[in-house]
């Protein structure tokens, strides 16, 4: 009995490490999702555009 006991918690330890980092890997994909969609953003601009967008940075 003690032993299935040890194999439950061990269980239970493995699903919230197992938790902890799909919630921070989901944190990062969405991140990366982020800067995807800006770099996608300049690469489809109008050269134009994206230069009116710069000088309103430097200023």
């Amino acid at each position: 009995m003690g032993r299935l006991r040890r194999q439950g918690a061990d269980a239970r330890r493995t699903i919230e490490l197992l938790t902890a980092e799909n919630e921070k890997l989901h944190g990062k994909v969405a991140r990366l999702e982020e800067r995807i969609a800006v770099l996608e953003r300049i690469a489809t601009d109008q050269p134009s555009r994206l230069a009116a967008e710069i000088e309103k940075l430097r200023n």
